[in-house]
């Protein structure tokens, strides 16, 4: 029954060149990728689909890399999703992580690009199962784990006097965990969702968590709109537990420092007037979140027009 395969090739080109004040120097590559996926609708009643799929990277800065997949899905219930996966997975270092000088002088920090850091590559994982009790509500629960080599990760530069991160290669680390989530729709135009994320991330090679990765998040975010008013808010933040960080004491050894945790809360208001003028107010880190570790923008607010034509 040919109804129950499709087969999907094709392949993605990329021609990079970009030249910036904030990179230091110019950055040029290109990369092709052909790639292939069977899908396969085994069982109808059930929707049990297989999707074998596979990738071939071939970058003119890092050479080729295969990276094939296996993805499995399962509706035992017409309000229940099951999915599983399982793949390996290529990142090359951008333009900003190898070549990046950038500093922001009213957060206080730097942060410099390494043209010595390498691609990362992955197997990765994942479990998940989404239920729909009503039109409603959505509930989402998910485990993943990534064996991750040469993992490009941010690191704060000893080094330097003042606060200079740049990126650097992990030679093996392990992220895994599970998250949850809740969306809620309960009055038409109110749009609530809520998750929490637990995370164990180590780095391998050191033998301790990896810099800057918190095991505990949550996220919130509150839409409402009135289509018939033109109106608009939303209301979005995470709260996120301590996080490691490591600086080198006087005998050159890396002593672990935990960060505290914070708050992020940023606040949108919008109103339009006509089909095609739009006023909007908003503040951004309202709850004033920030420190050595934290490398985001102060409290801030905003308000603007825009014209749709």
């Amino acid at each position: 029954d040919d109804s129950r395969h499709t087969l999907t090739l094709g392949a993605d080109v990329q021609q990079e060149s970009l030249v910036a004040d904030r990179l230091s120097r110019v950055g040029r590559r290109t990369r092709t990728s052909p790639f292939a996926q069977h899908q396969w609708l085994v069982h109808r009643a059930l929707n049990v689909t297989i999707a074998p799929g596979f990738r071939v990277d071939v970058d003119s800065q890092f050479g080729t890399v295969p990276s094939p997949k296996l993805a499995v899905r399962m509706d035992p219930h017409e309000r229940l999703v099951l999915r599983a996966s399982v793949g390996r997975g290529f990142r090359a270092p951008n333009f900003k992580e190898l070549y990046l000088t950038f500093e922001n002088p009213s957060v206080g920090y730097r942060v410099v690009g390494n043209p010595d850091v390498r691609p990362e590559t992955s197997w990765s994982m994942q479990l998940e199962g989404e239920w729909t009790p009503s039109a409603r509500v959505t509930v989402r629960a998910s485990l993943y784990r990534n064996q991750i080599d040469d993992l490009i990760d941010t690191a704060l530069d000893e080094t330097q006097a003042n606060v200079v991160y740049t990126y650097v290669n992990t030679s093996s680390a392990i992220t895994q965990g599970t998250e949850l989530s809740l969306r809620v729709r309960p009055v038409p135009g109110l749009d609530l969702q809520v998750a929490y994320v637990f995370l164990d991330a180590r780095d391998l090679q050191r033998d301790r968590w990896l810099t800057g990765r918190s095991r505990h998040r949550g996220t919130f975010r509150a839409r409402y709109s009135h289509a018939d008013a033109g109106f608009s808010a939303t209301v979005r933040g995470s709260l996120v537990g301590q996080r490691p960080f490591y600086e080198t004491d006087a005998n050159g050894d890396d002593q672990e420092v935990m960060d505290d945790l914070y708050l992020s809360l940023d606040v949108r208001l919008e109103q339009r007037v006509g089909d095609l003028v739009g006023l909007f107010v908003g503040a951004d880190n309202l709850a004033g979140a920030g420190g050595r570790y934290l490398s985001i923008r102060p409290r801030g607010f905003y308000a603007g027009l825009s014209v749709d034509y």
